[in-house]
């Protein structure tokens, strides 16, 4: 399932959010404060445990709130984390599962916008440097741009 996270009444916010004694960075990016296209800066992403960060954060509820969520809620077997003991097999078929959710981003028009995008969704520089590479990563995550030329 993928949601989309927002902060209200900005277009970019940087923020660190705390995990234990370590903290995840993230960036809400695409925000807009005209009053014609208003939205929230926004963070999308599908994975469970990054979701399972956000909505345990104290900042979740008051300075990030859930915007928007797609698709269809995984069945327990799936969404819970396999055990340390299990066989390498599984865990490669629960990503293989979250990697063909077809994503649309019909917002984005220019490059940097498609590399914000992709990054959200774990591309590396090696990716985004090459665009073989970018076209690759982006069918196999399942991403669609449909406003975007290449």
């Amino acid at each position: 399932m993928t949601k989309v996270y927002g902060i209200y009444g900005r277009t970019t916010v940087e923020i660190n959010l705390p995990v234990g004694r370590a903290t995840l960075p993230l960036v809400f990016e695409r925000g807009c404060l005209d009053r014609k296209n208003y939205r929230p800066a926004s963070y999308i992403t599908s994975k469970k445990y990054i979701q399972d960060i956000i909505e345990n954060s104290p900042y979740f509820g008051k300075t990030i709130r859930l915007v928007k969520t797609y698709g269809k809620e995984a069945p327990e077997e799936v969404a819970a984390p396999a055990p340390r003991k299990a066989a390498p097999k599984p865990v490669k078929a629960v990503e293989e599962e979250t990697e063909v959710i077809p994503t649309e981003y019909p917002d984005v028009t220019t490059k940097e916008q498609l590399i914000s995008a992709v990054k959200a969704h774990g591309a590396k520089a090696g990716v985004l440097a090459d665009e073989a590479k970018l076209k690759k990563f982006i069918a196999t995550k399942g991403l669609s741009f449909p406003n975007y030329q290449f």
